[in-house]
């Protein structure tokens, strides 16, 4: 889970409904909404294998102050897919770390499982960074909406 935490000039109303524009327009499913304080939404699918569509839970506090507004922000990636892959990327490095250590202790040194393993932890690697940054990049997107000035009004 990560925590991002925001101080904006913006009131909160302006502030909920600058989020909850966004989020819609993302294809957010829409959980909870607290007008104007919580907003818990998921974003992509949980069984998805691109990492456009890697599956997030998203939920958002407003917390109203002087200045204007506070906002947390709090996203978990809920996506099977990427779970499956840090799995992959832990057993080839264990299995790796297993030949190497093989190897020092003995004469034995297994070079096709050591090399399928090691090709297989820096895919899996790879995976997990490129899911990594298109989350990263999902949250970005919802910090930067609240750097825009509030749309006019109808």
């Amino acid at each position: 889970m990560v925590k991002i935490e925001k101080d904006t000039s913006l009131g909160a109303n302006a502030v909920f409904n600058q989020l909850k524009n966004f989020l819609i327009s993302q294809n957010a499913q829409m959980l909870v909404s607290q007008e104007p304080n919580h907003i818990s939404c998921k974003h992509g699918s949980s069984s998805s294998w691109s990492p456009q569509n890697i599956g997030k839970q998203v939920s958002i506090n407003i917390i109203p102050s002087v200045n204007g507004s506070k906002v947390q922000i709090d996203y978990r990636v809920k996506s099977m897919p990427f779970f499956i892959l840090v799995a992959i990327m832990g057993i080839s490095f264990f299995v790796f770390g297993f030949t190497l250590l093989l190897y020092l202790f003995s004469s034995i040194f297994l070079t096709e499982i050591a090399i399928i393993s090691l090709i297989l932890s820096i895919i899996a690697l790879i995976a997990v960074a490129l899911y990594g940054s298109n989350s990263r990049k999902f949250v970005k997107d919802l910090t930067n909406v609240l750097e825009l000035p509030p749309p006019p009004p109808p």
